[in-house]
């Protein structure tokens, strides 16, 4: 493992340049099969998207609890005024 490894440095060089596209050539590949991978029908970025969608539906939850919060307050406040104008 270590003598790949030191191979594989050996082979792009010390130099900067050769190590760039290299890292960015990997950073693809890496892309690439959490693209295109599978296992039983589910890759990353389906999985990332359930996720996702399901934190977004809890934030709307939560926005829609205090929007009624909010306007039964409004509600009672009116509520309230008018009984101390009789």
């Amino acid at each position: 493992m270590f003598s790949r490894s030191k191979r594989f440095i050996q082979l792009v060089g010390p130099d900067v340049f050769y190590w760039f596209p290299a890292c960015i050539l990997l950073g693809a590949a890496f892309e690439l099969f959490k693209i295109k991978f599978t296992f039983m029908g589910v890759n990353y970025y389906t999985v990332f998207r359930k996720k996702q969608m399901q934190q977004q539906l809890e934030d709307f939850e939560n926005w829609l609890k205090q929007m009624d919060s909010l306007s039964a307050q409004a509600v009672q406040s009116q509520i309230e005024a008018r009984r101390e104008k009789k």
